[in-house]
């Protein structure tokens, strides 16, 4: 595992960008590896988008006719982008608005209507199929999903691991047989992170992250297609600002790396197919979001 991390990092120091020269003070998205979305310090949601060169990054304001306190989820369902978020302010609702070419979309529409949050949700594809987690509203530590075949009409919400709660909105990546839900604790040890898997319509035992990992935030995760592994980034606790990465496979746990010049102060995002083309997007230190990337996440764990 070790050469392979020593990849990853040094890709993140040598192809890190910027997406555009908007601030955000929140957590942003990745779609595949082309597509960044992300709360800016208006309130709005922006969406970055890889030119077709490969060489830059150029940024537009969704203008779908809303906006968040906290940062949306993206994700890519056959052919258009599922874009999902929290409204301004107090407001719990969730909404979502859809474009194929990342330029227009869809007026905003809320969804699940039974649920609501304080944080941003989290979004990824299946076989086909949306799901989206998020955690409760206020004091409600609890986390629900709901499923949807299309972005616009979904399940009722149902409670996910009924034993653990998170005081963060939580992360969620689709593997090769189901889903894995990663999230920040609420009780002792504080900013322990937790892992969990959804299979066969049933959700696993948490598991702790890898050498009593803590944040303040929500890990970033990617699945791979192939096996049952995955890769989960977070930030550090408290005023350690690096970010930490660690693959989970079929032998469990590969080492903890710290990736070199990543540093931000909230979680980052991560997207990819493939094992070896993993791609981050981050909040930098001075509130720009950052990117790197291609990034290798694997080895004989997978």
């Amino acid at each position: 595992m070790h050469a392979t991390v020593a990849a990853l990092v040094l890709a993140a120091s040598l192809m890190t960008g910027t997406t555009d020269p908007m601030a955000t003070s929140d957590r942003p998205a990745m779609a595949q590896d082309t597509a960044v979305a992300y709360r800016a310090s208006d309130s709005g949601l922006y969406i970055s988008e890889l030119d077709g060169s490969g060489e830059g990054w150029h940024g537009r304001h969704i203008d779908m006719g809303g906006g968040s306190s906290h940062g949306p989820a993206l994700a890519r369902l056959v052919d258009r982008y599922i874009l999902v978020w929290k409204g301004l302010r107090d407001d719990p609702r969730m909404f979502m608005s859809s474009s194929v070419d990342g330029k227009t979309w869809t007026p905003q529409v809320r969804i699940v209507w039974d649920g609501g949050t304080s944080h941003g949700p989290a979004l990824t594809v299946h076989r086909g199929l949306l799901y989206l987690v998020w955690k409760g509203i206020g004091a409600d530590t609890n986390m629900y999903m709901s499923s949807s075949v299309d972005g616009r009409t979904w399940a009722p919400q149902q409670g996910t691991v009924p034993f653990s709660g998170t005081s963060e909105g939580p992360a969620l990546a689709a593997t090769a047989d189901g889903l894995v839900l990663g999230w920040k604790g609420t009780g002792y040890p504080d900013g322990q992170l937790h892992f969990a898997h959804y299979r066969a319509g049933k959700w696993s035992d948490a598991s702790w992250a890898p050498d009593n990992a803590h944040s303040d935030h929500a890990p970033a995760l990617v699945g791979f297609a192939e096996g049952n592994g995955y890769c989960a980034l977070w930030k550090g606790r408290s005023t350690d600002q690096n970010v930490y990465a660690a693959h989970s496979g079929t032998q469990g746990w590969g080492p903890l790396v710290t990736l070199r010049d990543v540093t931000t102060g909230a979680s980052p995002a991560v997207a990819g197919d493939t094992a070896d083309q993993i791609f981050l997007a981050w909040k930098g230190t001075d509130d720009s979001v950052r990117t790197g990337g291609p990034f290798v996440c694997s080895d004989s764990n997978l």
